[in-house]
């Protein structure tokens, strides 16, 4: 009968766990499964390593894995050495290694190559020997997930290097922490590591510390458990209640609170901000929580699909409109059963206004005047200043509640230029990616109290130390594709084991399988570790905190998850824990709703802030509309454009302006047209007239680079606004503006993409443009003069074409009127 693997202790293991580890050791016959995906991944993987160097290479950037590979092949092997890695030889005398027990096995033979024949030389040269310094604490090693391996500061702990041994000095003083928490740490942790060291299992015996510092605080180190069903709010509550008492300790001059991960901590953070205790937390909260990120999401779903009745019913609710529930129902159910393709379009319908409260009319004014002077601008603007514009006109700044919030914001637009910068455009999903790989900024210089994992704290040292959730266990290891491992034979040569994901059931003897658990062990042992670090960087006092499971009788408490940080320390705290029992109480003598029910409190701009008066409304005639492409062309001329306005900007601001379009500037307008929605087969004919558009201006010495050549005074896409009759306001957009230095004359310019049809003369193409585009720029002409009275003249400029059409009619200087 095959016997059951037990839990592996941190003891020394027995002859009988010895012997039930056989029966997982791997089959390692040539006809195995796992043996035969060893070969095909010796075939793949180095076809894979040269793809990713061609993407290095593409990118102009290389990962930190690369920069070791690329040392370690500028040394070369020991039998064939580089010239560069001879010259070293003769330069390096010494060399000194810190953190070495987070050393990565590439890391280590980078350290053997440099110290190739080392040994040999300080044989023959004992008055001027070659050395080397090590610094490291093994049981401080806790960064196996960056493939840190204390396995190797052991061997080099017992072997040295290249024959130069090392001489092993303890540190014991611990000048950090006072007495009665070196005692406690003590006497804890010798039960929790192992009895020995083991280099090939990751198993690091410990070492006792002797205290510098007197005893301070009675006790040093506090631990509480909770149970019942408010366990975790009564442990949030708790801690809490600690820090104010710390900071309201004069001699406590920092609080650090250690959590295993961001979420072990998050419930904490929030506490803090609700007692309005200022605290510093950085790269905790993530960015798609912070309510300015969540607004700007929710206007972001809405400006992208007009259909989407619940993003723009959000809208309507955000602090920058902020109606109440009785006018959002109206606007909600208004004209139900009518053919109204969006709420947009609803809510500009006529009565509307008028069924709804004066303080919901002032703000849904407010909004719709905003929002339809944003849809006017749609694709006339780059992505971050289209949304951003109408932000600020919404009065997002002032609907937000701190400075902090406002960084969050620009955090956020910086992501909206990046997304248009990689071709990907207003792309949710992709939002929502990168935001939760982001963190709100909750950092305060000045904070007493500082939130931060516990991998993060290693180094730090704090007055108070606290580290919450100790049985909550750390996150699961996916199933992964890939799993190695690095050991040392009896020959004390580094051997390797790699296996990919065989699909077997965790019984059965495969490599992966044993990998696998080898992998299990040491995160248990590393765990123990980090704990240690953690409890280690307290100055004055520790407290511990978990959440326990009680057993089915109530009498006792379960042992908790061996891949937990409690599990290494639960005899310790089993003995001296203090035990909060907590359970919910429901107050049956009132009628109190518990406020965990209540809804919360409306954030909204205050009336004085909605001022309706400089808001900008486009009315809806062709005549008045902005300087967009016209209506009657489809989608992809309507894009061409864009994209070369964009581009004949972006040359505007170049010194010196290019011959021609650089792949740079192509492959930028690649990615924009494919943002706008060009794909397959209308993208390259689309890109190949952007170019030829592009290159035609530049190519036209004449009046295109004229047109384009940096100025004193001088804008591109310069957007005015304009009064009309009956209280409205038109928006123009100037896309070429600048004063003629020579003559004075003040030049407007309208870029148009298009191009004679093939049966149209170039004469009659022109006159027809002209025709088409007068009304447009006599508009702009006007809002000129209502500035100042300088000559104007006003111009079409046809870069298919390379040519520059001045409309005479519409030229104005004052010494001829």
């Amino acid at each position: 009968e095959q016997p059951t693997l037990e839990q592996p202790t941190l003891e020394q293991p027995t002859l009988e766990q010895k012997l039930n580890r056989i029966t997982i050791l791997p089959k390692m016959e040539a006809s195995s499964v796992s043996w035969a995906l060893v070969v095909h991944l010796a075939h793949v993987l180095p076809v894979l390593a040269a793809q990713l160097l061609l993407v290095f290479s593409r990118r102009g950037m290389v990962d930190h894995a690369q920069v070791t590979v690329s040392a370690l092949q500028a040394l070369g092997e020991d039998d064939m050495p580089t010239d560069l890695a001879l010259r070293l030889d003769y330069q390096i005398e010494h060399v000194l290694l810190d953190e070495f027990q987070d050393t990565a096995i590439s890391q280590y033979q980078l350290v053997s190559r440099l110290t190739r024949g080392w040994g040999q030389h300080n044989a023959e040269n004992p008055e001027a020997p070659r050395t080397i310094m090590v610094v490291g604490d093994a049981m401080q090693s806790i960064y196996g997930f960056r493939d840190a391996n204390v396995g190797l500061f052991l061997r080099a702990k017992e072997f040295g290097f290249n024959g130069v041994a090392l001489n092993y000095l303890a540190l014991r003083s611990n000048f950090r922490s006072e007495a009665g928490i070196v005692s406690w740490v003590n006497a804890s942790f010798q039960q929790a590591f192992p009895a020995v060291d083991e280099a090939a299992k990751g198993r690091v015996a410990f070492a006792s510390a002797v205290a510098v510092k007197p005893p301070g605080h009675a006790p040093a180190v506090t631990m509480h458990g909770f149970c019942g069903e408010d366990a975790r709010n009564s442990e949030v509550e708790l801690i809490c209640d600690q820090i104010a008492r710390g900071v309201a300790d004069v001699n406590c001059s920092s609080i650090a609170v250690l959590g295993r991960s961001r979420s072990h901590l998050q419930p904490i953070l929030r506490a803090l901000k609700t007692r309005q205790l200022g605290f510093s937390a950085q790269d905790l909260d993530s960015l798609a929580s912070s309510p300015a990120i969540i607004d700007l999401m929710t206007l972001c779903r809405a400006l992208l699909n007009s259909a989407d009745r619940v993003a723009w019913l959000a809208v309507l609710r955000a602090p920058w409109c902020g109606l109440k529930l009785s006018d959002l129902l109206i606007v909600a159910r208004w004209g139900e059963g009518a053919a109204y393709a969006s709420l947009p379009e609803t809510m500009a319908t006529p009565g509307l206004l008028d069924a709804l409260s004066d303080d919901g009319q002032r703000r849904l004014e407010h909004l719709v005047q905003a929002v339809a002077r944003a849809l006017a601008l749609r694709d006339r603007l780059s992505l971050r200043v289209w949304v951003e514009q109408l932000w600020l006109n919404l009065g997002g700044p002032e609907a937000l509640e701190d400075s902090k919030q406002l960084e969050d914001a620009e955090s956020f637009f910086v992501l909206l230029q990046s997304a248009e910068r990689e071709g990907v455009g207003l792309n949710l999903a992709w939002l929502e990616q990168k935001l939760m790989k982001l963190y709100a900024n909750a950092h305060d210089a000045g904070a007493k109290i500082q939130l931060m994992t516990l991998h993060k704290a290693k180094g730090l040292e704090f007055d108070w130390v606290i580290i919450p959730a100790l049985a909550r266990p750390g996150r699961s290891d996916d199933r992964q594709l890939l799993l190695w491992d690095e050991y040392s034979g009896a020959d004390l040569q580094p051997r390797f084991l790699l296996a990919a994901d065989d699909h077997s059931a965790a019984t059965e003897p495969t490599l992966y399988n044993f990998l696998q658990q080898q992998r299990e062990e040491k995160s248990r042992l590393e765990a123990t570790r980090l704990l240690y670090v953690g409890a280690t960087r307290a100055v004055q006092k520790l407290i511990l905190t978990s959440e326990l499971a009680a057993t089915e009788d109530l009498e006792d408490f379960r042992d908790p998850q061996v891949r937990s940080l409690l599990s290494s320390v639960w005899p310790t705290f089993r003995s001296q824990m203090e035990v909060h029992h907590v359970d919910v109480v429901t107050d049956t003598d009132t009628d109190t709703e518990p406020a965990i029910h209540k809804t919360p409190k409306l954030r909204r701009l205050m009336p004085s802030m909605l001022d309706t008066s400089n808001t900008i409304t486009p009315v809806d005639a062709p005549a008045v509309q902005s300087n967009a492409p016209l209506r009657l062309l489809n989608a992809q001329d309507r894009h061409v454009g864009t994209v070369v306005h964009q581009a004949l900007e972006n040359l505007a601001a170049r010194e010196p302006l290019p011959n021609a379009s650089e792949q740079s500037d192509i492959d930028q307008w690649e990615n924009a047209l494919r943002s706008l929605g060009i794909h397959g087969g209308k993208l390259k004919p689309s890109l190949a007239t952007v170019v030829q558009c592009v290159n035609a201006t530049l190519a036209d010495s004449e009046h295109g680079r004229w047109i384009l050549m940096a100025r004193g005074e001088d804008k591109c896409e310069w957007q005015l606004v304009s009064a009309l009759e009956h209280g409205q306001f038109d928006t123009l957009i100037i896309d070429r503006y600048f004063v003629d230095e020579a003559t004075g004359i003040r030049w407007l310019i309208d870029y148009k993409s298009s191009r004679p049809a093939q049966d149209q003369s170039l004469d009659s193409f022109f006159k027809d443009e002209q025709l088409r585009y007068s009304p447009q720029l006599q508009r702009y002409r006007s809002a000129m003069l209502a500035m100042d009275s300088r000559p104007i003249r006003c111009a079409l400029y046809f870069a298919a074409l390379g040519k520059l059409q001045v409309i005479e009619a519409l030229n104005f200087n004052p010494a001829e009127t």
